[in-house]
């Protein structure tokens, strides 16, 4: 299994960890429980190859979030998983998904019902063919970028200082 790290572009440090890129092509984690700790974030995710499942037994989304992990959890990656993730902070979530409050913590929701199908299928299209790192972040820092600029600046402006008052 490989995972790479990718830092966003720092204007959008505020609300973006990082961007990573999950692929076990060969299988050699496939069918293996994979935990995860609780964790003050949300995940953005966009699966491309065979999607991997919860531990219910559930198949992922095409594009899923992630809401705050409060609990540890477990996904099984399948053969030819790949996946690229954006880790959104606090104030990410809370600017990008503004109205799913407590109703993705600790849960996986299919992106497509939050954003409509057509926009999750554009964010999902936006992402290249080639997964070249930088060509992943352009992609990614372009979609956030244009999500973020749909946001009144007093309305960002407010969200962090909620989030800094914490």
């Amino acid at each position: 299994m490989r995972i790479a790290a990718i830092a966003p572009h720092p204007q959008l440090r505020p609300y973006v960890l990082s961007y990573r890129i999950v692929e076990d092509k060969s299988g050699e984690f496939a069918g293996m429980p994979i935990w995860t700790c609780p964790e003050p974030i949300g995940v953005l995710s966009a699966n491309f190859g065979k999607r991997s499942y919860h531990e219910s037994g559930e198949i992922h989304p095409k594009v899923g979030l992630l809401g705050v992990q409060t609990c540890v959890r477990q996904w099984i990656s399948q053969p030819e998983t790949l996946f690229v993730m954006a880790i959104l902070t606090v104030p990410g979530m809370m600017t990008f998904f503004p109205d799913i409050g407590q109703e993705s913590a600790d849960n996986l929701l299919d992106v497509s019902d939050l954003w409509g199908a057509q926009k999750a299928r554009k964010f999902w299209h936006c992402l290249p063919d080639e997964w070249r790192l930088d060509d992943i972040k352009s992609a990614m820092d372009g979609w956030l970028f244009s999500l973020l600029s749909a946001v009144p600046i007093f309305r960002r402006e407010r969200r962090l200082q909620l989030y800094q008052a914490l």
